[in-house]
This record gives C-alpha cells, sequence and structure tokens, in this order.
C-alpha cells in the first residue's frame, strides 16, 4: 500500500505515494501532543491518541476525526487492535483502557500505578503486555484474562521501558529501554535476556518473520537504525543521514520498505531494508527537461547531496553501483511527480573508492518513448 500516517506535537499527516508527499489534517484544532497512530486493519479507519486522555477516531482516511469521550485526563502513549475492529487497548500515565465496541466506548481497566509506555497484544485479546517505568526503574506487566489482571514480570535491572512488542505470538516478545538495552523473551516473558546496543534506543518493529527486526536510535547529534537478522541476539548498527533523535520505525509489509521518523518532523525511508534516505522535493517549480545533477560535495566523506529533475510525471529509480556494476544501494524506487528532488545519501558503510549513482524515469504511457537515462560518478574518500 501507499497510504500511511504519522503524528506528532499538533499534527497528523497523511501519504497516498509511500512518503512522496505528506499532506496535513486536522484533530482538536492541532493542539494536542499526539503520542501514536494507528489503523489496524484498513486505510480508512483509525486511531490517534496523546495528551490529556485525547483519543480521536476517523472512518473516512483522516477526512474527520471524532474525539471518543473518556474522562482521563492522563497522558497516553500507546493503542494496540489484535484481531479485530471491535476489541482494543491503549496505555497511559497510570492507565489502560479497553473498549469491545470499536472505540465508542472505553473501559478503564485496574492497571500498574505507573507509567506505561507501551501495549501490545499479539495475537488475540487475552494475553497481552505492556511496559513503562516507575522512577528510574523499567518494568513489565503481562495478562491472560484481557486486562483484569496484571502480573508484573522478572526482568534484569533496566531503566525506562519505551516500547514493547510480541509481534507474532505470546510467546516470543522484545522490550526496548531508552538507555540502550534490548530484552528479550522465548517463553512468554517468564525469562527475558538482554542485549546492549550502545545507543538510545526507542521503538522495536518486526515485519514479517522473527529474524529480521530493526529498532531506532540515537541521541542529539547521532541517529541510527539497529537491524539484527538473527531474532535479536545481535544487532548491527546502520548509519542514517539524519542527525538527532529517531523515535519510531515501521516496515508495514515487508523487511525491505520501512520508516523512521525523528523529532524536529524528519521522515525517512529505505527501500532496501535499511539503506535510510532522506528524500525530499527541492522546488515547485516544473523542469524543462530531466536531469541529473552532480552530487556535492565530491568527494565525501560519509554524507554527500543527490539532486535531479523531472519534467512528467513517471517512475523513478535512483540506484548506486560500484565499479564493476554490481547494485549497491537503491535511493528511490517508486513514482513521482514532476519538480526538483534533492536527497541526502550516507556512504558510511562504503569503503573509500569511486562509485556510480543512475537515474531512469519511466513514463506511465507505454506508447511514450520519453524515458530518460543518465549515469555520473562520485567518489568516497575516507
Amino acid at each position: 500500500s501507499q497510504t500511511g500516517y504519522v503524528c506528532g506535537s499538533g499534527m497528523i499527516m497523511k501519504t497516498t505515494n509511500g512518503g512522496a508527499e505528506w499532506l496535513p489534517q486536522s484533530a482538536d484544532g492541532n493542539t494536542v501532543m499526539f503520542r501514536e497512530i494507528l489503523f489496524p486493519f484498513d486505510n480508512e479507519t483509525g486511531y490517534v491518541v496523546g495528551g490529556t486522555g485525547r483519543i480521536f477516531k476517523t472512518i473516512d482516511g483522516g477526512q474527520n476525526w471524532v474525539r471518543q469521550i473518556v474522562f482521563v485526563g492522563a497522558e497516553l502513549m500507546d493503542i494496540d487492535f489484535p484481531v479485530n475492529a471491535n476489541t482494543g487497548y491503549i496505555s497511559g500515565d497510570r492507565v489502560i483502557l479497553k473498549t469491545t465496541n470499536g472505540g465508542n466506548n472505553w473501559e478503564q481497566l485496574s492497571p500498574p500505578s505507573i507509567w506505561l509506555n507501551a501495549v501490545s497484544f499479539p495475537s488475540d485479546n487475552e494475553t497481552g503486555y505492556v511496559a513503562g517505568e516507575s522512577g528510574s526503574s523499567g518494568r513489565i506487566y503481562k495478562t491472560t484474562n484481557g486486562g483484569a489482571n496484571w502480573l508484573q514480570q522478572t526482568t534484569e535491572i533496566v531503566t525506562g521501558l519505551v516500547d514493547v512488542s510480541f509481534p507474532f505470538d505470546v510467546q516470543n516478545g522484545y522490550a526496548v529501554e531508552w538507555a540502550g538495552k534490548i530484552l528479550k523473551t522465548t517463553n512468554g516473558g517468564t525469562n527475558w535476556s538482554s542485549y546492549q546496543s550502545g545507543v538510545n534506543t526507542y521503538g522495536i518493529c518486526f515485519p514479517n518473520n522473527n529474524q529480521i527486526g530493526y529498532a531506532t536510535g540515537g541521541s542529539y547529534g547521532a541517529s541510527y537504525l539497529l537491524k539484527t537478522t538473527n531474532a535479536g541476539e545481535s544487532w548491527n548498527k546502520l548509519n542514517t543521514s539524519y542527525n538527532n533523535q529517531l523515535t519510531s520505525v515501521c516496515f508495514p509489509f515487508n523487511n525491505d520498505t520501512g520508516y523512521i521518523v525523528g523529532v524536529t518532523g524528519a521522515i525517512l525511508k529505505t527501500v532496501d531494508g535499511g539503506g535510510f534516505t532522506d528524500v525530499y522535493s527541492v522546488s515547485e517549480f516544473i523542469p524543462e527537461k530531466y536531469l541529473l545533477s552532480q552530487n556535492y560535495p565530491n568527494p565525501f566523506n560519509p554524507v554527500t547531496n543527490l539532486e535531479f529533475g523531472i519534467s512528467k510525471s513517471g517512475f523513478v529509480s535512483l540506484k548506486i553501483y560500484d565499479v564493476i556494476g554490481r547494485e549497491l544501494f537503491t535511493l528511490v524506487n517508486e513514482s513521482k511527480q514532476p519538480g526538483y528532488y534533492k536527497i541526502k545519501f550516507d556512504a558510511g558503510n562504503l569503503s573509500s573508492g569511486v562509485y556510480f549513482y543512475r537515474l531512469m524515469v519511466s513514463s506511465p504511457n507505454p506508447m511514450n518513448t520519453d524515458d530518460f537515462v543518465a549515469v555520473k560518478k562520485f567518489v568516497v574518500l575516507k
């Protein structure tokens, strides 16, 4: 699907073209700090939660957001609808809410008296987990009866936990500590092992199997994407072109195409499983012809800028190759509207040497032979 949503400080934004463009939507006068947005089963019905007990629901793809009435003033942090459109859960500041009628009514459960940053019900409406913090201590709780009772799980001493995820079943799950530990259980929370990532961590995602997963990390001045290919036994640090905190990660359908968001409104996209680039429009003017500019700076280490222009709508492919023609990175692989575009490319994982980047633009009209191909060279110097 090309449709997605993000939320933040007073803002909800929507894309219908795979992140090429993001258009703002309005809810409550755009005055709320929104913490989490979820469209659990389709692109039309979704929820967003945030400050002072705010819950909004849309049934028309975000054109209209209607506030759900709950008598709670707590900060709401996360939302999950596990298996159907009726039953959902919300966690927040010493609060857990539950609906069984699609958000028309929300019941306050008896939660642990701590700040609960995340909630996850993996495969049914009965067994679920919440994670959060009490003072400087991170805690995980589990329910097996739909939230009626919650039992604390035993883990090593950790600081605040900011995310919990049981992506596929009730046995295999992960929790993320903001100070850098990634916890893992394979027996439903009875025991938890840990991996020290070495960077602050904020969110975790396993797209479609228990082997490949991603976590966001970083701090002011640096950002990282962590990737595992062995079910969390080890994590590799991938550089991005962004120099601030990355707070959430989502690979909605497969292990290759994903999005991460960060502070100051950053939205990054990858189409090759972690080679993140920041692609954005730099001008409303439409060029008279297709063009691919020389990157700058060049030579560079490790970040450079790539710019191109397209005069007509088309499918755009921009890829990086080594000197023997092996494809290394896919920076763009989607339809684009006419305009000028700029990409920050991070070559932190490349060794010194000569590389090539190729732009291909294909017309959506098969009768149109106005396709375009251009190749240029850059030098990584470390």
